[in-house]
């Protein structure tokens, strides 16, 4: 998302369809690009895992270098 007053809610609905164990969720701006919570995530991964995103634009925002 690209503002705090933007809602996650569509997002969060698609990936507990989709059957996801654990839902992360960060609301970014441009101006903020350290990804507190995509970080967080990356560090959780394991071998076998499957990381779903639904806005790759907002993924970009977040993480500006590549993972």
């Amino acid at each position: 998302m690209s503002t705090n007053g933007q809602d996650l809610s569509s997002q969060e609905a698609e990936v507990v369809t989709a059957g996801c164990a654990k839902v992360f969720k960060e609301k970014v701006s441009g101006a903020k690009t350290d990804g507190d919570e995509l970080a967080k995530v990356i560090r959780r991964l394991e071998a076998g895992d499957v990381l779903i995103v639904t806005l790759y634009s907002a993924l970009a925002m977040a993480r500006p270098k590549p993972i």
